[in-house]
């Protein structure tokens, strides 16, 4: 028999980690922070706290900036009396 001699050739995969991946939002957060956030968990708690604040004064809003019941020209309407005292001057 003959001997068979084969090539072996060794394959390296090659990874490139400088293609960003991440969402939009964390992208726009980390560059637009001023350089306060840098990292992918950062940005995780800060999204987390914004939509917490958010909701916060959305709910107070909501439940206590109702319409005022008073009326902005009640006292001058009660000193001007009646329509028919009014309407004799």
């Amino acid at each position: 028999m003959s001997q068979v001699e084969f090539e072996e050739f060794q394959t390296q995969s090659y990874c490139d980690n400088s293609i960003d991946t991440s969402p939009k939002i964390v992208q726009w957060v980390v560059n637009y922070s001023g350089g306060l956030i840098k990292t992918k968990k950062q940005v995780m708690y800060f999204l987390v706290a914004f939509v917490i604040i958010s909701t916060i004064i959305f709910v107070s809003v909501f439940v206590f900036g109702g319409p005022n019941t008073k009326s902005p020209m009640g006292p001058m309407i009660e000193q001007a009396g009646s329509p028919s005292e009014i309407s004799s001057y």
